[in-house]
């Protein structure tokens, strides 16, 4: 069977288990407590070396970083495709992932980290700000590239797992849905419609 090693409150572990409810795979759920230090732990280290969730094991496979994970299961176990077929097509679904990471992800993160864990008194505010506008501008992105699509790379992709725990944490940073923005925040109420989506979160997701 195959193993997730996660946290629930992970946005990149999160991607995986939506993308493992999409194809209703089973499977071994591990929880790593990152705010007790799990992921620091030889044990954890010896599967992934940078100390952070998701990692996957199926079989003698041992994966992390959860954009790969999720080729794999969309390789794996194709049905239901999470790929298009065309070349072109999927390259499109990376190049949004990768886009998402460098631009929307990488900000939230530390967002979030500096706004829920931390007392008021000692979050970095000028950072806070900095990494919001990056957000709102990234969200104002994803507003453009939706088009006439109901999914953000024409049919529901890998490139949507892959935003869909983020685009749907923004409220907890404070942006809340724009007005203007209007195929952006019909497409985060589709992702929040779908199944995979309520059975991908757990505890304080």
């Amino acid at each position: 069977m195959i193993r997730l090693y996660h946290f629930w409150q992970s946005g990149n572990a999160r991607e995986v288990r939506m993308v493992l409810a999409e194809k209703a795979l089973e499977f071994e759920s591990v929880i790593v407590d990152v705010m007790k230090g799990e992921t620091r732990r030889p044990e954890f280290l010896r599967m992934n070396p940078f100390g952070k969730v998701p990692v996957l094991v199926d079989g003698d496979v041992t994966l992390y970083e959860a954009g790969i994970i999720n080729e794999y299961l969309d390789e794996r176990y194709p049905e239901p495709a999470l790929m298009p077929v065309s070349p072109a097509a999927r390259a499109r679904v990376r190049e949004t992932i990768y886009w998402a990471t460098q631009h929307l992800h990488a900000n939230l993160g530390p967002v979030l980290v500096e706004t829920l864990l931390k007392p008021e008194p000692e979050r970095d505010r000028e950072m806070i700000a900095k990494r919001t506008r990056a957000i709102a501008a990234a969200r104002a992105r994803l507003d453009e590239r939706m088009g006439d699509h109901a999914w953000i790379c024409g049919d529901f992709s890998l490139a949507d797992a892959a935003l869909a725990p983020h685009v749907t944490a923004l409220h907890l940073i404070g942006l809340g849905p724009d007005p203007a923005q209007n195929r952006f925040n019909a497409w985060v109420e589709r992702l929040r419609e779908r199944p995979s989506f309520a059975r991908s979160g757990g505890p304080g997701t």
